[in-house]
């Protein structure tokens, strides 16, 4: 039997964790079809026009293809927000974020939102490489091309699979 059409392993985690090892976050390595179609529509639309020159003329850039510009930065923001936060309901099982008392708080949306302005953005960085890893990098594979979804950062390949 092949072992490309198959049911998506459940509990096999990526661990990321921050530069000190004091702290962490697991993620679910894999991915249903069905959880994929759930992130992809939380994902902002296309919300972007061709930039123009003073004379009216696109702007185009080293390959020729034209430069885009956001109509509506405000809705880009929300939608990648939105999108960010599906992503993160759908993956995260484990993390290292503790209330006042150090008592551990269970992962959510919720608690997400109540992290520092720090400790968020490094929540954030960590999702968008896992985005790439889950969905982006396996995707583009199939296809045989790069990826283009939605990210921050750049892929760092600085993770540990366990089950």
């Amino acid at each position: 039997m092949g072992s490309f059409l198959k049911k998506v392993n459940k509990n096999d985690v990526i661990r990321y964790e921050t530069e000190d090892g004091q702290d962490f976050m697991e993620l679910r390595a894999h991915l249903t079809k069905g959880e994929v179609n759930q992130i992809m529509l939380a994902a902002p639309a296309q919300n972007t026009k061709p930039k123009l020159d003073e004379n009216g003329i696109p702007v185009l850039d080293e390959q020729g293809n034209p430069v885009l510009e956001s109509v509506d930065p405000k809705a880009d923001m929300e939608g990648g927000l939105k999108f960010l936060e599906r992503f993160l309901e759908l993956c995260l099982v484990r993390w290292s974020v503790t209330d006042e008392n150090d008592l551990p708080v269970p992962p959510s949306v919720a608690s997400y939102r109540e992290l520092s302005p720090e400790a968020g953005a490094w929540v954030d960085g960590e999702l968008n490489k896992h985005i790439q890893t889950t969905i982006g990098k396996k995707a583009a594979d199939v296809e045989g091309k790069d990826s283009t979804l939605p990210t921050t950062q750049q892929l760092e390949t600085n993770t540990n699979i366990t089950s």
